[in-house]
C-alpha cells in the first residue's frame, strides 16, 4: 500500500484525491483568471492603462496554470482507470 524510506516513514499516497485536488485546483485558478480579465475591462479611465498592464498579464499566467493543473489531474486520473 505504502513506499517505505530509508529513514522507517511509510508515505501513503492517496492518488484518487490528488487527481480531485489537481483538477479543483486547475477550476479556481480559471476562475481567478476570468475575474482578473474582467476587473481589468471594468476599472475606470484614470486607471485602466495600469490595471491592464498588470491584470490581462495575470490572467493570462491564471489561465495557464489553470489549464496546466486541469489537464494534468484529468490525464493522472484516465491512467488511473484503465
Amino acid at each position: 500500500m505504502g513506499e517505505q524510506s530509508c529513514s522507517g516513514v511509510v508515505y501513503v499516497q492517496k492518488p484518487r484525491e490528488a487527481n480531485d485536488m489537481r483538477m479543483l485546483t486547475g477550476a479556481v485558478l480559471i476562475a481567478a483568471a476570468e475575474q482578473a480579465f474582467s476587473h481589468a475591462h471594468l476599472i475606470g479611465f484614470p486607471h485602466s492603462a495600469i490595471a491592464k498592464e498588470v491584470l490581462l498579464p495575470a490572467s493570462m499566467v491564471l489561465v495557464l496554470g489553470g489549464l496546466g493543473f486541469l489537464i494534468w489531474g484529468v490525464v493522472t486520473e484516465r491512467k488511473q482507470r484503465s
